[in-house]
């Protein structure tokens, strides 16, 4: 399961021990959970400490030991939120502060080096250029 799990965008389940998979996911990728009511929520605090976006559809209510059938207006609400998921392509309300600062310090960061790096090769002209004698200088 690794390889369709870290490959994912979106993974879209009933709450179970399957969802540990997310493990394998990257930082980002959208799970979207339909669980039992007044459940504690196990999972979206593993995919929150991961970095994922978490979607609950409580309003769906899977439940242990029974019969369960996703139903055409079931179906819509899903749909809904991987609507929502696809066109927005931002973290949703669920995701962590602590994420959305770690990726705004890494692109920060990348900023930064390309500036460096801009600054050391016009330093660098600047030298070249003091070195090379002028048509001024021979006066």
């Amino acid at each position: 399961m690794i390889g369709p799990f870290s490959r994912a965008s979106i993974v879209i389940s009933p709450h179970g021990a399957a969802q540990t998979n997310m493990l394998w996911m990257e930082p980002g990728t959208a799970v979207v959970e339909f669980h039992v009511r007044n459940n504690a929520g196990i999972f979206a605090h593993m995919a929150l400490s991961m970095g994922l976006e978490f979607w609950d559809l409580s309003e769906i209510g899977a439940a242990y030991f029974k019969d369960f059938r996703m139903t055409p207006p079931r179906v819509e609400l899903v749909l809904n939120v991987v609507d929502h998921i696809m066109k927005s392509h931002t973290p949703n309300k669920w995701t962590l502060p602590a994420v959305q600062e770690k990726k705004e310090k890494k692109e920060k960061k990348k900023t930064s080096k390309k500036s460096k790096k801009a600054e050391a090769a016009a330093s660098e002209e600047d030298d070249m250029q003091e070195a090379t004698p002028s048509a001024h200088d021979e006066l």
